[in-house]
């Protein structure tokens, strides 16, 4: 394809949402010598973001993804953009929609615009639900699952489960409520999730970076148990 580079050239990463738990640990595992530029988008340059600022093939860009003309201008020289960026928690479906799902078409339309060669998208397994009414976030990422395979651009959808690791949100909101008088049970008691560890979550990313094998694939991500 016209839109594959050799492998032995080195790629330049564009990444949304790096300063979140998926985001860090992701930089945590990357060898920053295999890639020309690493660029990272965020709304601020936390704790995180400062432990790199120094690479020299290291660029924060303090912007948004609904305004495109905070990023768009460093876009021309990426090969493959990841794409963690996402509004989650508590939330009006309306904010939902704006982040999840129309600010991942902005960052589609420039993608496009500027021939990225390869699209990651982390969506939810919540995009599998069958029932999602009322379910907002599910919806918004549904939406943006539809614009990702419809772009046009080469993409790897990835379904995680709940995420977890040192740092999870879900694993400390779980340890607070641990620590509480009475614990809450869920339902009747015998629903089962199945968790993915985070590690296991930043090696498919990874994967899905420097492989093509998972092109145009939607996979579910979750433990083995």
């Amino acid at each position: 394809s016209n839109n594959q580079f050799p492998a032995t050239m080195k790629k330049t990463l564009f990444i949304t949402g790096a300063g979140g738990f998926v985001g860090r640990n992701l930089l945590d595992a990357i060898n920053f010598d295999d890639y020309e530029h690493i660029y990272c988008l965020g709304r601020k340059e936390n704790d995180t973001i400062k432990q790199y600022v120094t690479k020299d093939n290291f660029t924060f860009l303090k912007g948004d993804i609904c305004q495109p003309e905070s990023y768009a201008l460093f876009i021309h020289s990426v090969d493959i953009v990841v794409h963690l960026a996402a509004l989650t928690g508590k939330a009006a479906p309306e904010e939902y929609l704006k982040v999840n799902s129309e600010g991942t078409k902005r960052l589609l339309e420039v993608s496009g615009r500027h021939g990225v060669k390869k699209f990651i998208f982390i969506s939810t397994i919540a995009a599998d639900f069958r029932n999602i009414e009322g379910y907002h976030y599910a919806r918004s990422k549904i939406e943006a699952e539809y614009a990702v395979m419809n772009s046009g651009l080469s993409f790897t959808i990835l379904r995680p489960t709940i995420v977890i690791g040192v740092g999870s949100p879900i694993l400390n909101s779980l340890l607070q409520l641990a620590k509480a008088p009475v614990v809450p049970m869920f339902g009747d008691g015998s629903v089962k999730i199945q968790p993915v560890y985070i590690d296991d979550l930043v090696m498919c990313i990874l994967n899905a970076v420097q492989s093509s094998a998972l092109q145009g694939q939607t996979l579910t991500v979750a433990g083995p148990e």
